[in-house]
């Protein structure tokens, strides 16, 4: 009976924010962030979730496992196609520069934030070789900013710098920070109980073998994948079936391996795009065409397995972790737009804001690591660190929002927009 509210919910849902009454709230700038950007969403999972409604309790939330491997595997899918060899074609190295010090600051500064903050304030219920893995996990998730650059626009054209820029250096740090996460849980060993500090220690060897296997799966899947691609023909079902199938694979084989399902899809997906054949083309136009149902299955989970019960410690966390997010992504926009882009802002237009915006791959690492064992067991406040994850998202979101009319002397690069 639960099972089936709870889809009811879902279904009325649905057909309420796709009515064409609430087609000119969604083209608004908050209507967007609610809906395209899946915080609406979201909110209804959580409602469902073991910590509100409880139409999905605590004991089926590991039946979730299989959907979020899939979830999972197809954003890293869609990221690894982003990887292909013609990307320095495409993209100019400054941008590409502009990403990998984005990553570098982000996690340098927002890692030794929390892991400063959560060693300062014990409260959450983080176990032995805990605080590494979720260091890592914050500090990957601080990398990149948001691509969709829409609401950015405000009367300019996708083929400006500015917007060029956004969604380039947001694409390569989507990249980087999948292989941040994925090379650091792999290498994160159990602690020595012996020692003083309960933090897991790292192990540089076997976080390479972990990157290696993981590399090696991905190329047999990716190959075995193409080829059974190019075979589904023009049938549009057989093709989806294919894909599905691929995805799960890769995925699948990485949860079992015990490393990060989201790493190995992410590399088969940088396999394919390098391969020679006819298939691409349509898994691109696939994997667009299913970006906008598959986000929105993720923030559905996300909310079915978050934890509100954070405490002062996680709020702490929370605004300081924003807090240095902000010192970062200002220093990033005065590098990306000032140096690399070098342009007058003739219309008013501030596309610069948009790297306060979370990475929607953000929310698809703490997803995952909500479900992932590290060698050490599960951790224990997994769902409370995706809740601290989603709550600096949504304060990005808002600060993005609201910081132009609150702030109008804040210092934000400018960009051309009407040459």
């Amino acid at each position: 009976m639960k099972i089936l509210i709870g889809l009811s919910v879902l279904v009325c849902l649905a057909l309420v924010t796709s009515s064409r009454r609430l087609w000119r709230l969604r083209r608004t700038t908050v209507g967007t962030m609610l809906t395209t950007g899946g915080w609406l969403m979201l909110g209804v999972g959580f409602v469902l979730g073991p910590h509100a409604g409880g139409l999905v309790e605590a004991s089926q939330v590991e039946v979730l496992r299989p959907l979020v491997l899939v979830v999972l595997g197809w954003v890293g899918l869609m990221v690894g196609l982003g990887a292909s060899a013609q990307l320095t074609r495409y993209v100019p190295p400054r941008v590409v520069g502009v990403a990998v010090m984005d990553a570098l600051l982000s996690v340098g500064v927002v890692g030794a934030v929390a892991w400063l903050v959560i060693d300062w304030q014990a409260e959450l219920s983080l176990g032995a070789g805990d605080l590494l893995p979720t260091v890592l996990l914050l500090a990957a998730c601080a990398v990149a900013w948001s691509p969709e650059i829409r609401s950015l626009r405000r009367g300019c054209t996708e083929a400006r710098p500015a917007t060029m820029v956004l969604r380039s250096a947001s694409g390569v740090g989507s990249i980087l920070a999948i292989a941040l996460l994925g090379f650091g849980l792999a290498g994160a060993a159990p602690p020595d109980p012996r020692g003083a500090l309960a933090v897991a220690a790292f192990s540089l060897p076997q976080a390479t073998v972990g990157l290696g296997v993981s590399l090696v799966v991905a190329v047999v899947v990716g190959v075995l994948g193409q080829w059974l691609m190019a075979l589904a023909g023009r049938g549009e079902g057989e093709f989806l079936v294919v894909l599905l199938g691929v995805v799960s694979l890769a995925a699948g084989a990485g949860a079992a391996m015990g490393y990060a399902p989201i790493l190995v899809a992410m590399l088969c997906g940088a396999v394919v795009v390098n391969l020679p054949g006819r298939a691409l083309n349509r898994l691109q136009q696939t994997i667009i065409e299913a970006e906008q149902p598959i986000a929105m299955m993720l923030m559905l989970l996300a909310g079915m397995l978050l934890d509100p019960a954070i405490g002062v410690s996680g709020i702490w966390l929370v605004l300081v972790l924003f807090a240095a997010r902000l010192l970062v992504k200002r220093g990033v926009v005065r590098r990306l737009v000032i140096r690399a882009v070098a342009a007058e802002n003739r219309a008013g237009q501030r596309p610069a804001l948009g790297v306060m915006r979370q990475n929607p791959v953000a929310i698809a690492l703490a997803t995952g690591f909500v479900l992932w064992s590290p060698p050490g067991g599960g951790v224990a406040a997994a769902g409370q660190v995706l809740t601290v994850v989603i709550l600096v998202g949504l304060i990005s979101d808002c600060f993005w929002l609201l910081v132009p009319w609150l702030t109008p002397a804040l210092p934000v690069a400018s960009v051309e927009c009407g040459s």
